[in-house]
């Protein structure tokens, strides 16, 4: 239900033709001044670098903890690599509506178009037209659905096997995170207040909603066994029983 709901926001609604939210807020000026880059190439470069960032912080839990290590890895468990793909489903549903939503609601100017609106610019700083999807960013959030994940699933799930090996996995997928963030601020994308909004409420989605609704408050006991044993009938963890959950 949730994908159908984001499939419907993206390509059956559209984006507001002209901003409803124009400029900063506190401390938004500020960031601009610190982070910008100062040349249009270096801000294209930063913002390429932003997508790739993008990509493998939200991808990477897919791919590689679910893909590699839970299916392939591990005999082929399709039970298991299939209840961490719809969690997975579920939290990145819940954060592309958000964004989504937010984009087409909001409807707020990026920094980069300011001076652009009645074409009184400096032509370079005004691409992007009619867009107006700066709050919050997106770049960052789902960014921060995908670190929120990695950090949940390592949490509760030895996936490596190791304490130093998951709590990496989710260092790493945050630090990730936070760089595709940054690199929005560099290339002139996105507000600082965009950003942060993005990352709190990205992580609060990716972390919060599967220990909430799937892993419970409980601690991590799955820690100190390993995958193997992890997934085998026996031993799986009654927390990654979907009766009920969806």
């Amino acid at each position: 239900m949730l994908v159908g709901a984001g499939l419907v926001l993206e390509y059956g609604t559209e984006q507001p033709e002209r901003a409803r939210w124009q400029g900063p807020i506190v401390g938004d000026n500020s960031a601009r001044r610190a982070f910008r880059a100062n040349s249009r190439a270096s801000r294209e470069v930063a913002a390429v670098a932003s997508d790739y960032a993008w990509l493998v912080a939200q991808w990477y839990g897919q791919v590689v903890d679910v893909f590699f290590v839970s299916y392939l890895f591990d005999d082929f468990n399709f039970d298991v690599a299939w209840q961490l793909s719809m969690l997975n489903a579920e939290a990145m549903s819940l954060g592309f509506i958000f964004t989504r939503g937010s984009h087409r609601l909001v409807a707020r100017a990026r920094p980069v178009r300011e001076g652009c609106e009645n074409d009184s610019g400096d032509a370079e700083l005004c691409p992007f037209r009619g867009t107006h999807a700066s709050f919050p960013s997106g770049h960052t959030s789902m960014s921060f659905v995908g670190a929120g994940l990695t950090c949940a699933h390592h949490q509760y799930l030895p996936i490596y096997g190791s304490r130093i090996g998951d709590a990496a996995a989710c260092g790493a997928n945050i630090a990730l995170a936070g760089a595709s963030g940054a690199l929005r601020l560099i290339s002139d994308r996105h507000w600082l207040s965009d950003v942060l909004i993005g990352a709190v409420f990205g992580f609060a989605v990716g972390y919060g909603l599967p220990v909430l609704l799937h892993y419970g408050y409980g601690s991590s006991e799955g820690f100190g066994r390993s995958s193997a044993a992890l997934v085998s009938g026996k031993n799986a963890p009654s927390i990654l029983s979907w009766s009920g959950r969806f």
